[in-house]
This record gives C-alpha cells, structure tokens and sequence, in this order.
C-alpha cells in the first residue's frame, strides 16, 4: 500500500492550519492504515505541533484521510465521488445543520462528527484533515465481535439524533434542503458497481454455507426473495429509496469500524457516548437505509431477536430531538412511517450485511485489500478463507434466519 510521504504530510497540514499563523508548524507520522481495514486510500495519522508567535505550543492530533495517486485509484470516478461527498459532508452538510442547532440551542453535530480541521482538493488528489478521536479516549470496537444491546442503544439512539436533523431542515428550511441535497450522485451505487465481483463471490459463498449446512429450504426461499441476485437488490434499494417524501441524509456506511465509542474509566461495556465516521456514501434517503443497514451488520442473532425494542429507541430519541427541533414528530415522521419503510426497505441492510459481513469478519491473514475488490482472485479467497468460515457462518444464518421470518410489528 502506498503511503504519504513526509513531504506532502507537511504541505497538507500547512494548508490546514495556515489561518493559525505559527511561527513554526510541524507534522510527526504516527501511523498508518493497514491493508485490509476497508478503506478507500490512504490513512494518516499525525501529531501536528503548532507554535504561535507568543504563548505556549499548541497540539493538534489529526486523521488525514487521502485519495491514492500513482497506482490507478484517483482515474476511479467511485473513489473520486466517495472523497468529494465526505468533502460536501462537512463543508456544507454540517454548517447548514448548525444553522438549526443554534436557533434551537442544541449541539447535534459536535457530539456526533469528529472536528474537521480541513478538507483539501488538489488537482490530482483530495483529503480531509479530522481530528484522531483517539486522543480524546474514543475507541474502536473489536470488528470480529457482534454489539451487545449497551452498544446499539448508544448508536440507535444517536442515529434518531442524526436523521432529526435532516427532518428539521427540512421542515423549517424546506427550499434550502432541496437545493443542498436533491440530485446528489449516489456513491454507494458506483462503489458497489466497482465491488461486483466480490459482492458476486460473496452471493455464492452464502448459499455454499447455507446448502452445507443443510439450510436448503432458506436458500430457496432466499433465491426467491432475490431472484436478480444480491447486486441487483442493492441498486435497486439505492434507487427508489431517496424518492421517499422524508427522506434524509444518512450515514450509509454503518459496519463496526466506522464508530468509535467513549467509556468510563474501567467499564468498558457501557459507552457513554459514541461518534461516527466515514461520510463517503451520504446521500438523500430512507432512515431505513442506515438502520437496517447498522442492525444486521452488527446484531448478533441474540440482538436481532429484539428488533421491534431497538427501533423504539431509535424512534422514541428521533421523536425527542424533532420535539427539541420545533418539529411535530407526528406530523414530520410517526412511528407508524418508520414501520412501513423498514417493511419496504429492511432488504437493503440485509443484502448489504450479506456481503459485508464476510469481509469485516475475516481474520487477519484472509484480509482482502478493497483496491483488488473488482478483481477475479477476490473471488477465489472469499471462497477458501476457512479460517474465518465457522465465525461467518454463525453471524450469515442469523442474519438469513431474522430476515427470513421476522414479522413481530
């Protein structure tokens, strides 16, 4: 994997604190992304050092986040797309909704979204410069590791905080919203046009387990259900949902590795807060797309078992920040929405999770690099990383089993 080199690491973060006025600025590599952590280019972490003309030096602990060039990626219009909406996410999204949090007194966005220090467009390359949450006591989740019902009332309830803001943008700004958010490309598409061949591979690798497994009446009823395939069910999900009359703008990219989460000092199964990450596919849609998306990528069969109590929180805290918004929660979005668009929906998470979730739960030495994810060698991994098998299996057949008979609304 390419790695930034010192020189451009100084050039971008001169850029990125230029207002500051230091005297003297400099940039120290901390680390880097490994192959296989599913991202789309490079990640640095740096510990910049600021110091000012008087007055004591100031640090700044910093995740840049930038587009590859010199190895193909940056022709890859998806890759392109992906840093350019993340970009438009924090340079656009995040000030207009400030906009209502402080007529409201409300502070959504900074509880939520790590500080961005600076998104950069070069003419080769584009960046975002955020602040490593790390060094404000934020932690990863163990990505092998299912959340437990503490970690996905923290998250769900957070993500009722989120799409309330897209709900009273609109409500009070309606002309503003259109202009902002309709008719933005939908990167999620592009991606999974780029990823085929492994979403394919991964398709068959989930009814090799289930038929294995002597699973066979699931696989049936699951070929019926998804008579296209799995690709075809998420482009057509992608494509109806951002019609829906309230859609919002959600996070789309909801596997375990893009929240961090915070605890008290020697408890670490009860988050106090959590943040989220990675804004390359946000798009106008359907809330649905995150929550189902979130619950079957990270639920474990025990979790999934509760769906009906972790919508209710989702909704009773959407309900609550509307409230707090000068929304009506019945008017703008009633519980009774909610049900109707996870019944017209919930597939998408589900396709989704049945593709992501063999990646995220491979063990290390069966990591898959998302630059080779068009790749036909993909294909051959997916299907032979026995390591992993046992582990995958578990998490696919509940996922198959919830999807295939929940009706509990």
């Amino acid at each position: 994997m390419t790695t930034c080199i010192q020189s451009e690491i100084n050039q971008w973060v001169a850029d990125t604190f230029k207002e500051n006025q230091f005297k003297d600025l400099s940039a120290e590599i901390v680390g880097t992304s490994e192959q296989g952590e599913g991202y789309l280019g490079n990640i640095t972490f740096a510990k910049v050092t600021g110091v000012p003309f008087s007055g004591k030096a100031k640090e700044f602990h910093v995740v840049i986040k930038s587009e590859k060039r010199g190895d193909g990626t940056t022709n890859l219009s998806p890759v392109q797309l992906a840093y350019e909406r993340e970009n438009f996410f924090y340079d656009k999204a995040v000030p207009a909704f400030q906009e209502i949090e402080k007529k409201y007194g409300i502070n959504i966005t900074q509880q939520l979204f790590p500080k961005c220090f600076s998104t950069l467009s070069y003419e080769d390359q584009q960046l975002i410069v955020l602040q490593n949450l790390k060094s404000l006591d934020f932690e990863l989740y163990d990505r092998h590791q299912p959340f437990d019902m503490e970690h996905l009332k923290v998250t769900l309830s957070n993500y009722g905080k989120f799409h309330a803001l897209s709900l009273a943008y609109r409500e009070h700004k309606p002309k503003e919203f259109k202009e902002l958010f309709s008719g933005l490309p939908c990167a999620m598409k592009n991606i999974i046009e780029l990823t085929k061949n492994s979403v394919d591979a991964a398709e068959k690798c989930l009814y090799m387990m289930l038929e294995e497994n002597q699973k066979f009446k699931a696989a049936e009823k699951l070929k019926e259900l998804l008579p296209d395939g799995v690709t075809a069910k998420i482009q057509q999900m992608l494509r109806i949902q951002e019609h829906e009359e309230n859609a919002v703008l959600v996070h789309g990219d909801c596997w375990n590795n893009n929240y961090m989460f915070k605890y008290p000092k020697q408890e670490k199964t009860l988050p106090e807060s959590v943040k989220f990450l990675d804004f390359q596919v946000t798009k106008l849609s359907s809330p649905v797309m995150d929550l189902s998306y979130h619950i079957y990528a990270t639920a474990s069969e025990k979790e999934l078992a509760q769906l009906k109590e972790l919508l209710q929180i989702y909704y009773s805290s959407l309900s609550s920040m509307l409230k707090k918004l000068g929304c009506d929660p019945e008017k703008v979005f009633p519980y009774e929405e909610l049900i109707r668009q996870w019944k017209k929906y919930s597939c998408f998470g589900f396709a989704m999770s049945s593709f992501v979730l063999q990646i995220v739960l491979l063990e290390k030495e069966d990591t898959i690099d998302i630059e080779a994810m068009g790749g036909e060698n993909v294909t051959a991994n997916m299907l032979k990383s026995n390591n992993s098998l046992n582990k995958i299996y578990s998490r696919l057949s509940a996922l198959v089993e919830h999807y295939l008979e929940f009706d509990d609304f």
